[in-house]
């Protein structure tokens, strides 16, 4: 990972977003694609000059959505999407109006659910008919020393 970096896409950028390869597990989970009014801001992944990933991040703050995060099956399980979405997770840390992120997981995706409670995320209620549930990340007020702790 020395030469892996996180940024907001430009516009030229989005255009690599279908050299992506995803998995079939993956694209089982991927909602369809989110209505451009509710885009906040796609961050993309790259491992020198090659887009290996994505997150996408939906809403309005105080609160924000993680609607997809997708890593290319060749950089799947070597911890890319992990370190990418912390990093998006830090930045969004630095907007003082953003205080939560949340996603919608499908219980059976166990990858995400791990993914997101690694990083702190915590399941909020029992999974809907459907199989989904919503995991919440309650970012620190900015006067607030960050002690590593996660909110319940």
């Amino acid at each position: 990972m020395k030469g892996f970096t996180v940024r907001p896409l430009t516009a030229q950028e989005e255009t690599l977003l279908g050299s992506l390869q995803i998995s079939e597990l993956q694209r089982r989970f991927l909602p369809p694609r989110p209505i451009a009014e509710r885009l906040f801001q796609r961050w993309g992944f790259w491992e020198s000059e090659k887009l290996i990933g994505v997150v996408e991040v939906v809403g309005r703050p105080p609160t924000l959505w993680i609607a997809t995060i997708q890593v290319d099956v060749s950089y799947q399980g070597l911890g890319y999407g992990t370190r990418g979405l912390a990093e998006v997770l830090k930045a969004l840390r630095r907007r003082a109006r953003i205080r939560e992120v949340r996603a919608v997981v499908h219980m059976d995706n166990t990858p995400a659910r791990r993914l997101f409670q690694r990083l702190g995320f915590w399941p909020v209620g029992s999974p809907d008919p459907f199989g989904e549930e919503v995991f919440v990340l309650f970012l620190e007020d900015s006067t607030t020393p960050n002690t590593g702790a996660a909110a319940p």
